[in-house]
């Protein structure tokens, strides 16, 4: 089982548009600060692939509530 990764808020990841002097710039976090380029490569890997998870979760749960939705429709207008 993998390790659970540390969940970021949308603007903790995204922030403000960086300005000229951030350009370029990567900020360190405690997770990153002691991994070489093979290890933050394996952290990256495993970050996309519990986002593919998270998604396919999500497209499930979509398409329920479509089908949900559509029995429900169809209930109605009989």
């Amino acid at each position: 089982m993998m390790p659970r990764l540390p969940v970021y808020s949308r603007d903790a990841l995204l922030g403000g548009a960086p300005t000229n002097s951030d350009a370029g710039k990567s900020k360190e976090t405690e997770v990153t600060a002691e991994l070489d380029a093979s290890g933050l490569l394996q952290l990256q890997n495993q970050i996309m692939r519990q986002q593919d998870t998270e998604l396919e979760n999500m497209e499930k749960a979509i398409g329920n509530t479509k089908v949900q939705f559509m029995c429900y429709s169809s209930f109605e207008s009989s």
